[in-house]
């Protein structure tokens, strides 16, 4: 399961609570989905309150971007450079991570389709070995198209 120190490596900063022992089941992109203990990183959308209503308890954060006045205090915040970079970086470095070890419970990733025809929502099974290689393959396609424009 990815915990706060896996996305925490990655942070230039970070804002609210410091616990090592925080865990995540979930990393969505999507702020409406449910996301259980979710780690939310605002790449589809930015509505961190949604999120938070949908059971997110921490984000990763553009630094450059605001955040939205009415984040809580004590929520963990991780202020990166690039979002989707990070994503990249910690969906890769829990992939590496499982097939060292046996974990009882796995983070869910929901992000795009495979296909990325269109911006449904999918999610990323990392227990099933083809949704580990689609949910890679599927950030480095959008990462490569939101650089070209």
């Amino acid at each position: 399961m990815l915990s706060f120190n896996d996305i925490n490596r990655h942070a230039m900063e970070t804002r609210g609570i410091h616990l090592a022992s925080l865990t995540f089941n979930t990393v969505s992109i999507f702020s409406d989905l449910p996301q259980p203990k979710g780690l939310f990183i605002p790449i589809h959308d930015e509505d961190l309150g949604k999120a938070i209503e949908n059971g997110a308890i921490a984000g990763i954060w553009n630094k450059n971007e605001e955040l939205p006045s009415y984040t809580p205090n004590h929520f963990p915040i991780f202020l990166v450079d690039d979002p989707g970079e990070v994503l990249l970086k910690i969906s890769e470095e829990y992939i590496r991570k499982l097939k060292q070890e046996e974990c009882e419970t796995m983070t869910k990733i929901a992000f795009y389709s495979p296909s990325l025809l269109n911006s449904l929502p999918f999610t990323y099974d990392i227990a099933v070995e083809a949704d580990r290689l689609n949910v890679i393959e599927t950030i480095k396609t959008y990462n490569n198209s939101k650089r070209r424009g």
